[in-house]
């Protein structure tokens, strides 16, 4: 098995893992109080995020919540959540804003986006990940297509 086919492998394993975790609801319940705490105090005013999919965890009421506080702290500039998307035509990756109940429609990859909101440009990000690697190599293996692998993949 090549490393490529070794990525993939691992990837389909920690998707498999993600979905049959038996205390899933505990974890997520867990991560948004922990969002919350450590959203608390932030500078930033736009936060990107995702639309969850195969199972990620949805960040999306905890920065719900954080753009709530904003509205009732009377701050000057109100909090906004962007939510990316690629372009069908131009395969171009923007945030639109987003918020509970606005419109969605699929991307070029058949993922839900903000229909007709306006484009903005987080300063901070949420990315959503199957799984991790705390060592990496400088500089990082890459795999045939060029993109960066985990030095123990």
């Amino acid at each position: 098995m090549d490393k490529s086919e070794a990525k993939k492998q691992i990837r389909q394993d920690l998707l498999k893992a993600r979905l049959n975790m038996t205390d899933r609801q505990e974890r997520v319940d867990a991560l948004q109080r922990v969002m919350r705490i450590w959203l608390f105090g932030r500078p930033e005013l736009v936060i990107g995020a995702y639309w969850p999919i195969k199972g990620e965890f949805d960040p999306l009421p905890a920065l719900h919540r954080w753009k709530e506080d904003g509205e009732l702290t009377g701050e000057s500039q109100l909090r906004r959540i962007g939510l990316p998307g690629v372009d069908k035509v131009h395969k171009t990756l923007t945030f639109h804003a987003w918020y509970p109940g606005c419109p969605m429609e699929e991307d070029a990859y058949g993922i839900p986006k903000p229909k007709d909101t306006e484009v903005i440009v987080p300063t901070l990000l949420f990315v959503p990940c199957i799984g991790y690697c705390l060592l990496y190599t400088s500089p990082s293996p890459r795999d045939q297509r060029g993109s960066r692998m985990p030095s123990s993949a």
